[in-house]
Formats: structure tokens, sequence, C-alpha cells
């Protein structure tokens, strides 16, 4: 029967610090490489809950900007109350940038 990998470590914390390092080494090249050759590809339109987290405010704030149509630009798919809620990334971006106070 075949030791497992941890049996050359001393503790636990030197086993998990070895596999991160591993992980680490083979997926950076692969990250650089795609983004290097544009195989990542950003979508550009967010739900809800996406443009939250990217804007660093909760979902619930960005319902309250909808209904009073003071948030960021948003787009309405179909014309019942139920209807799919997309924001285009760049515009969200452009919303927050047009916020920005100078000192």
């Amino acid at each position: 029967m075949s030791e497992t990998p941890q049996a050359e470590f001393t503790d636990g914390e030197d086993f998990v610090g070895a596999v991160s390092a591993r992980i680490l080494e083979t997926l950076v090249p692969l990250v650089r490489d795609a983004l290097a050759s544009g195989e990542v590809v950003t979508p550009e339109f967010l739900s809800p809950r996406q443009t939250a987290r990217l804007i660093g405010v909760p979902a619930k704030t960005l319902e309250f900007w909808r209904a009073r149509r003071t948030g960021p630009p948003f787009q309405k798919l179909g014309d019942a109350k139920s209807s799919r809620i997309l924001y285009k990334r760049d515009e969200v971006i452009e919303w927050v940038n047009s916020r920005g106070v100078r000192a």
C-alpha cells in the first residue's frame, strides 16, 4: 500500500503549504497565458448580485436605487414585475467613476 503524500511532512500546515504552493505554480502561468491571449472573457452583463459585489453595496441597495431611478443604469428584460434585471459592466463602472469626489 502506498503512503499518503502527507507522510513526508511534520504537520498538516506543512502539507497545506506545499499543496498551495504547487497549485499556484500550476495555475499562475495558465492564468497569465490566458489573459495574454485574450481567452479570458469578462461578462458584459451582470446580475444585480454580481453588480452589488462589484461596487461593494448590498443587493437590496441596488433594488432601492432602481425603484428611485438613482443607481447605475440597468436593463429590464420583459414587462412583468419578475422580469430579469441586468447591468452592463461598463455602464456600472462609468456610473461609479462619475460619482467620485475630488478634494
